[in-house]
């Protein structure tokens, strides 16, 4: 089997299980409508408890979340504190989760990401068909 898809950390990967790990371990105001809560929280510019929730759902593997967190960090890299190079190691690995259980926007967004060479990836048009070619085959995830 032909493996399609390689990110390395270089290194950095234990620093980011700490960083996530330490973002887990904070406190979490529960409500009836969490998404709701969310939607005013990014619309005051929260994006630190955004973040935080957009997590602890995309760890507990919740595609749509994991898609959204890659949006948020994409777009807010700098409020949340993140420098480029990590927000781009968070996006990929996040975006690649979430397409890999049928999320459609995901999947577009990282055959994108390959067919333009955007975060740092360099173009490559395998994986970009790879990808593409799931749009059909895969599954919508159930949370999507």
């Amino acid at each position: 089997m032909k493996i399609l898809f390689h990110f390395s950390f270089r290194g950095n990967e234990f620093f980011l299980i700490l960083w996530m790990v330490a973002l887990l371990a904070s406190p979490w105001v529960s409500s009836k409508d969490l998404d709701e809560e969310i939607e005013v929280l990014y619309s005051d510019g929260e994006f630190f408890d955004v973040y935080k929730y957009l997590l602890e759902r995309s760890i507990g593997g919740d595609c749509s979340s994991q898609h959204d967190l890659a949006f948020l960090i994409s777009l807010n890299s700098v409020e949340l504190g993140i420098d480029v190079e990590k927000a781009n190691i968070e996006v990929l690995y996040w975006l690649q989760k979430s397409a890999s259980q049928g999320h459609s926007e995901a999947i577009e967004w990282i055959s994108d990401v390959y067919r333009n060479g955007w975060l740092g990836i360099r173009k490559n048009e395998e994986v970009y068909n790879y990808w593409i070619s799931k749009l059909d085959i895969y599954p919508e995830c159930s949370n999507n």
